[in-house]
């Protein structure tokens, strides 16, 4: 990923890695010489028709202290989201994917929590084509080379394909599953944090692009050089409209708030043990904090 967008940096003036205007104005250069960076601009996500009902609906959005009600270990065991795309993202993430290695230490299954990720790239559609192409297309990726690798080690756990990566002294590759999931990790850990800060964050004066920018501050930034950061952000500029991002993916704001609340607990249990793994490992050198959600308190 770094390598790839440094190229992309060299390709834009300043003034374009500076300007919302002048990005948008250089997708259809970034078309036309092919550069993987952006791609063919993909249809955006349509969800034609809601499994909730119109009362279900009305309930639900008069509850202002909704992550109060759906908070802590109670949240939504008997949940079901009103929106498809949250539906088939929450039923891949209540699959057995956590296990406790041999020597008492959580490890998660690889192959259920791959799938689980390619669900939950269903929702970068609704955030536009730039985002979608910048972050979708590098966490596919990256889940390919994971999926790749327990293939070919014959391994099914985080450990289990790390510890044999090790052993053969190719860990540090950049074709190798460890550091194909640590580049996953630390993409996870930023789009996550935007989930919630959408969850947390209400009303116009903190935009899409203001809850973005401020989990990549905390997350995926430290991992990229000044270049990258330049590239990145700009690209968070492009980021629709509270409005229409709410519209792409639910029948109303308060049901797809509620269906992200419900994503954020089912997938943070997924995920600790990942995060947890790499800091005591001392694999991860530059993301280093802990994911911390507001909206599910641990």
């Amino acid at each position: 990923m770094r390598g790839l967008l440094e190229v992309v940096a060299v390709s834009v003036s300043a003034t374009l890695i500076v300007s919302r205007l002048g990005l948008v104005r250089a997708l259809p250069v970034f078309r036309r010489i092919r550069i993987p960076f952006l791609g063919r601009r993909k249809k955006m996500l349509r969800v034609q028709s809601w499994s909730c009902a119109p009362e279900q609906e009305l309930e639900l959005g008069e509850q202002e202290e909704w992550h109060a009600e759906f908070g802590g270990e109670a949240h939504a065991r008997d949940y079901v989201p009103c929106c498809e795309t949250f539906q088939k993202i929450n039923e891949s993430l209540r699959n057995r994917m956590v296990k406790r290695a041999a020597n008492g230490e959580l490890d998660v299954l690889l192959r259920p929590f791959c799938a689980s990720v390619v669900n939950f790239c269903l929702v970068f559609d609704a955030l536009g084509a730039t985002f979608s192409q910048l972050v979708k297309s590098e966490m596919l990726t990256n889940v390919a080379k994971i999926e790749a690798a327990c293939s070919k080690h014959g391994t099914k756990t985080m450990r289990e394909m790390t510890d044999t990566e090790s052993q053969l002294g190719v860990a540090q590759e950049q074709s190798a599953g460890t550091v194909a999931l640590l580049w996953l990790k630390r993409s996870l850990q930023f789009v996550l944090l935007l989930v919630d800060n959408i969850v947390l964050h209400r009303g116009d004066d903190f935009s899409l692009t203001r809850c973005a920018l401020q989990a990549y501050d905390d997350s995926l930034r430290a991992a990229h050089n000044f270049l990258v950061i330049a590239v990145f952000r700009a690209a968070l500029l492009a980021l629709p409209n509270r409005e229409l991002f709410f519209a792409r993916l639910g029948p109303s704001e308060s049901l797809v708030r509620q269906d992200m609340c419900e994503l954020l607990f089912l997938f943070r249990s997924k995920f600790e043990p990942i995060v947890d793994f790499f800091l005591e490992s001392h694999i991860e050198k530059a993301c280093v904090s802990r994911l911390e959600l507001v909206t599910i308190p641990s």
